[in-house]
This record gives C-alpha cells, sequence and structure tokens, in this order.
C-alpha cells in the first residue's frame, strides 16, 4: 500500500504592521495608528491539496509502509520536511523525505537507520505496527529511534532492542548505535523492549543531548513482581 499526504498547505501571507499607541478608542481600535490592509502578493503562492504519494521510490507490488509515525520540519529549512515509516511485510524502517515542502517524496539509501545485525523495526516479527520517532539536533543533524531485532526475535519472542541513529546529510548514510540491547538476554531479569514511544534532544550544552523514550516489560519474571 503506498503512503500518501493529505491536506499539506504551503502558504505564504505578509500583513503591515500596526504603529503602536498609548491610548485606545473602541475596542480594538489603536488610536492615531494607520488602519491594518491586506494586500495582494506580488507572487503567486503554490498550494498543495491533492494527496501525494510518499513511497513511490519502492516500487515493489508487495510493499506495504504505514503512516508515517512521525514527521517534521527542518527548523533550518522549512522546505525540508522527514517523517518516520515502516514497511510491514519487510519489517524495515525507513525515512522519507521531501525538499520541496511536500509536493515530492523519496527514501534516501541505500542506507537505513538500522543496524545490519538488527534490521527489522515493527513491533512484532510477523508485520505488527512501528513506533519510530525522529527529531533534529543542531546544524541540521537528524536523529531517528526505532526498535530493533533479528532472525528468531522481535517481541514474539521476547528480544526486542532499541537503537539510536543519525544523520548529517538528511538520511542519505546513518551511524547508529544500541541504546538497549536485549540480545542473548535469559532469565527473570531479561527484558523485552515495545517500541519508541518519544525521542527529544536538548541543545542547549555544547553537544546534543538525546532522550530516548520507550517501553519495557520482563516477561520471565516471577509471578507477584512490580
Amino acid at each position: 500500500l503506498p503512503v500518501v499526504l493529505r491536506g499539506l498547505v504551503a502558504v505564504g501571507l505578509t500583513f503591515p504592521l500596526i504603529a503602536p499607541a498609548m491610548a485606545l478608542g473602541a475596542p480594538g481600535v489603536a488610536l492615531g495608528a494607520p488602519a491594518a490592509t491586506f494586500k495582494k502578493q506580488g507572487a503567486s503562492v503554490q498550494r498543495l491539496t491533492a494527496a501525494v504519494q510518499m513511497t513511490k521510490d519502492d516500487p515493489s507490488p508487495t510493499r506495504s509502509f504505514t503512516g508515517p509515525t512521525d514527521m517534521l520540519v527542518d527548523p533550518q529549512n522549512p522546505r525540508v520536511i522527514v517523517a518516520a515509516s515502516a514497511d510491514l511485510r519487510t519489517r524495515i524502517c525507513y525515512l522519507l523525505r521531501s525538499t520541496d515542502a511536500g509536493r515530492t517524496w523519496h527514501i534516501p539509501g541505500p542506507a537505513t537507520p538500522a543496524l545490519r545485525s538488527y534490521p527489522y523495526c515493527t513491533t512484532a516479527d510477523n508485520a505488527g505496527a512501528t513506533q519510530a520517532s525522529i527529531a533534529f539536533g543542531r546544524n541540521g543533524t537528524l536523529y531517528y529511534a526505532l526498535g530493533g531485532y533479528g532472525n528468531g526475535e522481535g517481541a514474539s519472542n521476547g528480544l526486542n532492542s532499541v537503537l539510536l541513529a543519525r544523520s548529517t546529510d538528511l538520511g542519505d548514510t546513518w551511524s547508529t548505535v544500541l541504546v538497549d540491547n536485549n540480545r542473548g538476554a535469559t532469565g527473570p531479569d531479561a527484558a523485552t523492549d515495545t517500541g519508541v514511544t518519544g525521542l527529544a534532544v536538548d541543545t542547549s550544552g555544547p553537544q546534543d543531548v538525546v532522550y530516548v523514550g520507550f517501553m519495557q516489560s520482563f516477561n520471565n519474571a516471577p509471578k507477584g513482581s512490580p
């Protein structure tokens, strides 16, 4: 199933400023200030109100992408929009990217946010859903948090991990690390992570500080455990 984006409108408006006034007459009217007027723009504004297919770069007839689980506008360039999605048949997470304010979309690649040894990201190892989050840091750096597991693992087997990917070129390449690794875990302390529920980046210090939120359960915990 193709993923489409509906109802995205790129509109620019300009308004003359009202000069400040020290007193008010009728409610909402500034004494001595010129009345606000609306002016027609000199340039036409392109509007996008029809559906746009976001995943046409994947020609596979069996593709089954989820709707975007997260979508962001680049704070340094409002024409750049990125979104997180997954193909449920392959169980792989992807970044979707537009550089023309949503008019066209592409899947950067061939690199994906996941590690090669943890290629799958959906919440069930036979399809499921996906919970992936993206966030911008400083200087256009993009972060992508997602679940990760390999063959024989996944939520139903109690072995699901969490990854964090970092890209400085809007998804053309990724550097990925393990946030929480449950591979090979056994016993009552073995945990499984089910989806990423949040991602935030603090850019106030000398380096980005990234916060990743996810759900965690202990399938082998003794009965009565908190």
